[in-house]
C-alpha cells in the first residue's frame, strides 16, 4: 500500500512538472505569434505612408500596444489604437494578461506604463 502512495505522489509530481513545462511552451508560442502580428501591423502602417515611416519611438509604442492587445486574444487594429490613446484601455488590457504573459511582455508593459506617465504630465500642463 505504501508503495502505491509513493507511485501516486511521483506520478502527480511528474504530471505537474510536465504541465508547467507545457504551459510555459504554450505561453512562449503565444507571445511569439503576437509578436508576428505586431510586426505585421508595423509593416502595414509603414506601407501606407512610404514617404515618412514611423519613427523609432512610435514604433516601440505601437509594437508594445499590439503585443499586449493581441496577447489577450483581441485581433483588431482598432483596439490597438484605443490602447495607445487611452490609459484606461491600456490598464484594462494589461490586467487581462496572465501572469506568465506579463513576465514575457514585461518590457512592453513598462513602455505602456511610461506612456501613462507621459500622458499625465502633458494633461497637467
Amino acid at each position: 500500500m505504501l508503495g502505491e502512495d509513493r507511485v501516486t505522489l511521483v506520478y502527480n509530481f511528474i504530471l505537474k512538472v510536465n504541465l508547467a513545462g507545457i504551459k510555459d511552451i504554450w505561453t512562449q508560442e503565444k507571445i511569439s505569434l503576437t509578436n508576428l502580428q505586431a510586426e505585421q501591423i508595423l509593416t502595414f502602417v509603414d506601407s501606407i505612408n512610404e514617404v515618412q515611416p514611423l519613427q523609432a519611438r512610435m514604433r516601440k509604442y505601437l509594437s508594445a500596444a499590439a503585443n499586449v492587445v493581441f496577447a489577450t486574444g483581441e485581433n483588431s487594429l482598432k483596439q490597438v489604437v484605443k490602447c495607445l490613446e487611452d490609459h484606461v484601455t491600456r490598464t484594462f488590457y494589461i490586467s487581462k494578461l496572465l501572469d506568465e504573459e506579463k513576465q514575457y511582455l514585461e518590457d512592453k508593459i513598462k513602455l505602456l506604463q511610461d506612456l501613462d506617465e507621459y500622458s499625465k504630465t502633458t494633461k497637467n500642463n
